[in-house]
């Protein structure tokens, strides 16, 4: 075999013999012993007896450069396949916080592997797979866990924005966060979406500080329904004084009702959260300040999700501790105004909602955060 193997010195006659010798039938006897003895010289070769395979002309055999780009071609898709795969399980990475079982794909090499066979039979043009369909077939046969991996990804997004907040267009959600930072406030989780709705046709500070007193005891509601599930036991002390602040404000006793919650914002932000952020050294309270006030309005295009939950939740933190000059105070609600020049206008019915407001949503977002990261400490 060795032999004959060495005498096919011309590519094509070596070809030829090769397909020859794969479409003989076993039980034909009749060429069993019989194998084409081609010379150096082509023409001899056929002159000698030399025989194509039944069905096949010399013709079909002389591309053999057809052959192999039929072949890297099938190799390159594969490689492509491979990689999407990659994609992929990037993506089931990606949404391993949503807690959504990875979708079971799996790859039926079987028709390339069947194409590349007769690749080395036959030089003619062979059908080549189509990736966007075999996508299409991978995900249809997978639509379930596909299904059930997007509902998750997008609950986990939600999850993100404050449930008053969810079925605002994205303008309005520009117009909370210009809200929330103008006024020294927070809109997140109260009040109710409709009282949000009223604040963002407001005009100015003024106008939206009136309606704020017009619907106190449903914003009262509103921050006590949500301040429900704040659960954490440390925090109990916190939320028992902004219940005693929603309850001054129903009384019409807002300078108390602003003095409880300008002093649990104050202990939520420059404690609690300092502490869980885990900053250290020199201005830390600032950082923690500015840590709820990463993005720009102008930027809000490239935001991402977690930079706009941040800026949902606090965007008015970064503007409640500016620094406060006797005489000439902010319009908005300052915690250092409240805590040091009670005197000189820091206090308004507006500023105890809005301080109200913005200690609740504080307190609220940290319990959550904290008591997220424990969960995820115990599942590991």
């Amino acid at each position: 075999m060795a032999s004959r193997l060495r005498s096919f010195t011309n590519p094509t006659a070596f070809v030829g013999w090769c397909i020859y010798s794969a479409g003989m039938s076993d039980n034909d006897s009749s060429h069993q012993h019989e194998v084409p003895q081609p010379d150096e010289r082509e023409g001899e070769a056929e002159a000698q007896g030399f025989r194509w395979a039944p069905g096949v002309t010399r013709a079909d055999t002389t591309n053999l450069s057809g052959v192999q780009d039929v072949a890297r071609r099938i190799s390159e898709q594969i490689m492509g396949m491979i990689a999407a795969g990659d994609r992929i399980r990037e993506l089931q990475q990606a949404l391993v916080r949503a807690a959504a079982p990875p979708p079971v794909v799996q790859w039926d090499m079987s028709g390339i592997v069947e194409q590349l066979r007769q690749s080395a039979r036959i030089s003619s043009t062979l059908p080549q797979p189509d990736f966007g369909l075999d996508l299409g077939r991978i995900l249809a046969a997978n639509q379930r866990p596909w299904v059930g991996i997007v509902r998750a990804f997008k609950q986990a997004l939600e999850q993100l924005i404050p449930d008053n907040l969810r079925d605002l267009a994205i303008d309005d959600l520009v117009k909370v966060f210009e809200i929330n930072d103008q006024d020294g406030t927070s809109l997140a989780w109260a009040p109710r979406t409709s009282l949000v709705g009223e604040l963002l046709h407001a005009a100015d500070l003024e106008e939206r500080g009136a309606l704020l007193i017009a619907h106190v005891a449903e914003i009262a509601d509103d921050i006590d329904a949500s301040l429900a599930v704040v659960a954490l036991p440390e925090h109990q002390d916190l939320k028992a004084m902004l219940l005693e602040a929603t309850a001054a404000l129903r009384a019409g006793l807002y300078r108390p009702a602003q003095a409880a919650a300008c002093a649990a914002f104050d202990t939520v932000v420059n404690e609690h959260t300092l502490k869980f952020l885990a900053f250290t050294g020199k201005k830390t309270r600032d950082r923690t300040r500015n840590y709820f006030h990463p993005i720009e309005v102008g930027e809000w295009d490239e935001a991402t999700f977690a930079d706009v939950a941040l800026v949902l939740v606090g965007a008015g933190i970064k503007t409640a501790f500016k620094h406060w000059d006797r005489g000439c105070g902010l319009k908005s609600f300052n915690r250092h105004g409240s805590a040091h020049h009670a005197d000189d206008g820091a206090y308004s019915p507006a500023h105890a909602v809005r301080a109200t407001l913005i200690a609740h949503a504080t307190l609220r977002w940290l319990d959550d955060a904290v008591g997220a990261e424990r969960d995820g400490e115990e599942a590991a």
